[in-house]
């Protein structure tokens, strides 16, 4: 935090409040914020660097979206999952203008707008957003990649909310193999699979 603001300060003194390097400090220190647990704090830094933005680099920017998902991705850590669904759906149409549809920014920006359907109690649209999210996180990656073991693991989630748990297991078994490729068998990630299958039983 303490370096973000410094550099933010030296920022605005050589090229002025409305800058694109401005905006990213804004951004980093809204990161900061959030993960020191200060959501208010996170999303008054996230907005200042979608104005700014918005400003500079324009609407349909890559910059942009990447703001819009970031406050996307904070309304529904503050519990406003409809409005979460609206600042990451202008940023999914934002990052598929601009890198097409099969990018890792709309497949995270996808797996997020499915997590906001997840909160709002609609698990059958939320998987219509987690298997497009998946579709291109395998196409992009690879089948055996922790990205991928995440989606099978929200997949398997909204499986078993809909009371399929039959379902649920056909996703959860897959994630174990892949995480203890990536993190070894003592990894947080790993007990998380373990503990997912053991919950579907």
């Amino acid at each position: 935090m303490d370096y973000f603001k410094r550099a933010l300060s030296i920022y605005k003194k050589e090229y002025g409040e409305r800058n694109q390097r401005v905006a990213l400090c804004l951004s980093n220190i809204g990161i900061a914020w959030n993960k020191l647990g200060d959501l208010k704090k996170a999303m008054d830094n996230f907005e200042k660097a979608l104005s700014i933005d918005k400003e500079v680099s324009g609407e349909k920017h890559p910059d942009t979206a990447i703001d819009l998902g970031a406050i996307g991705s904070l309304c529904i850590e503050l519990g406003d999952p409809k409005k979460a669904a609206d600042y990451l759906k202008q940023a999914l149409s934002i990052f598929k203008e601009v890198y097409g549809g099969r990018h890792p920014k709309v497949a995270t920006t996808l797996h997020n707008i499915g997590m906001t359907w997840d909160t709002l109690g609609d698990h059958k649209k939320s998987l219509d957003y987690y298997e497009q999210a998946l579709s291109i996180t395998k196409e992009v990656y690879g089948d055996r990649h922790p990205n991928v073991a995440i989606t099978l693991n929200t997949i398997g989630t909204a499986w078993d909310e809909l009371g399929d748990p039959k379902k649920a297991m056909d996703y959860f078994e897959k994630t174990p193999s892949i995480n203890k490729e990536f993190y070894g068998e003592r990894h947080p990630e790993v007990a998380r699979d373990l503990n997912n299958i053991c919950s579907a039983w």
